[in-house]
């Protein structure tokens, strides 16, 4: 149980407070400096990228640490119900 809060509930947590705070930066502060130097559908385009990718990145995060939790946590009920049976 202690391993699906983790995974699912801290996580998922951390993982959101750093998208929305980098989302908050790309769109707010780095546009301001960037006006003089690059036209600003590149910028859009950049941002397009990095957010698809982001995005993509966290899903395989969510899905290889699910994946795992549920390996573990099998595994760690089948050893106590061998113990037991032993």
């Amino acid at each position: 149980m202690c391993c699906y809060i983790l995974c699912d509930g801290f996580v998922y947590f951390i993982l959101l407070y750093f998208y929305t705070f980098i989302l908050l930066y790309l769109y707010t502060f780095i546009p301001l400096y960037l006006y003089t130097f690059i036209p600003l559908y590149l910028y859009n385009l950049f941002l397009y990228y990095l957010i698809t990718f982001y995005v993509y990145f966290i899903h395989l995060v969510f899905t290889y640490s699910y994946i795992l939790c549920l390996y573990t946590t099998h595994y760690s009920v089948l050893s106590l119900d061998s113990m037991y049976i032993t």
